[in-house]
């Protein structure tokens, strides 16, 4: 099935496979219909072992069994696993939001977080550590120290990405007809300028960098996504709830392991885990990291 979790076998199937013809062996890589499940540790193979992307690796298996197709499931978890550098990387953005969708399909089934799932839930950043993160959220009543960087899941602005996309990163047309004659040669100018731009900073160009770096979606401050901390009380027992300060007991925000959460520029995040930045505050002060008890 797409949901069934491939991604965290295939190391164990690549070691398998090198090892075997490390030795001169041959190997059998099969499954009830030899399409989905088999071709996908095959595939996994090859990107690792021979470094290339997903659509190479399949083209390649496929040259050799025209039958093999995995389901779209396994497709996504392949892509993921050649992002990670076929291997599994625990502080992998991407990685994150798989393994919290994998507990939410478990929750989903049987309404509490199973104990396999408990490495999700990460150790509160308020307690004193030897290396604190400097850039850390607060409770904006009464500074209590709630997520650190590296708690937070980013995701792009969809409503930015949309518009960008529509208008081809070029100024809106306006419906008045006599506006569009009098911005006519304006709007000549700035598409050339436009033009120009992508020359310069095409990738055979100087400017690759910067052009890469131009279009890359802007991130949605909006809500603050994070992962489930041990601070947060009942999220392994309950499917969705507030999430208040443990200190001076204010809403900071909410989280849902089945529904998720329409964050304003449209992205759905699923499950959530997030904060109200209206509740909270940004520092980069090393020195509020506090002891709790």
């Amino acid at each position: 099935m797409p949901k069934e979790d491939i991604l965290h076998h295939l190391d164990t199937c690549t070691d398998f496979i090198r090892e075997a013809l490390a030795q001169n062996g041959n190997v059998l890589v099969h499954c009830y219909f030899g399409v989905s499940r088999s071709s996908a540790a095959v595939i996994a193979f090859i990107m690792k072992q021979h470094d290339v992307e997903y659509q190479a690796a399949f083209d390649l298996v496929r040259s050799k069994r025209r039958f093999v197709q995995p389901n779209p499931g396994f497709v996504s978890q392949l892509k993921l696993y050649r992002r990670m550098g076929c291997k599994i990387d625990a502080q992998y953005q991407r990685y994150k939001l798989y393994r919290l969708r994998l507990a939410g399909e478990q929750v989903r089934k049987a309404k509490i977080l199973p104990q396999s799932f408990n490495s999700l839930i990460k150790s509160d950043p308020a307690v004193t550590q030897e290396n604190p993160e400097p850039i850390v959220y607060r409770c904006r009543k009464c500074r209590r120290v709630l997520a650190s960087k590296s708690h937070v899941l980013l995701h792009n602005n969809k409503s930015l990405a949309a518009s960008a996309t529509a208008n081809n990163g070029l100024p809106p047309m306006s419906s008045n007809a006599n506006t569009d004659a009098q911005q006519a040669p304006r709007l000549l100018e700035q598409i050339a300028a436009q033009i120009r731009k992508a020359s310069l900073n095409s990738p055979t160009g100087a400017g690759a960098a910067d052009a890469a770096k131009e279009q890359q979606p802007a991130v949605c401050r909006d809500i603050v996504f994070v992962e489930p901390i041990s601070w947060m009380r009942n999220i392994s027992h309950n499917t969705q709830g507030r999430l208040h300060c443990p200190k001076c007991e204010q809403k900071v925000g909410n989280f849902s392991w089945i529904n998720g959460c329409q964050c304003p520029c449209g992205e759905e995040v699923s499950p959530a885990f997030y904060l109200i930045p209206s509740r909270v505050e940004l520092s980069k002060a090393v020195q509020n990291v506090q002891t709790t008890l």
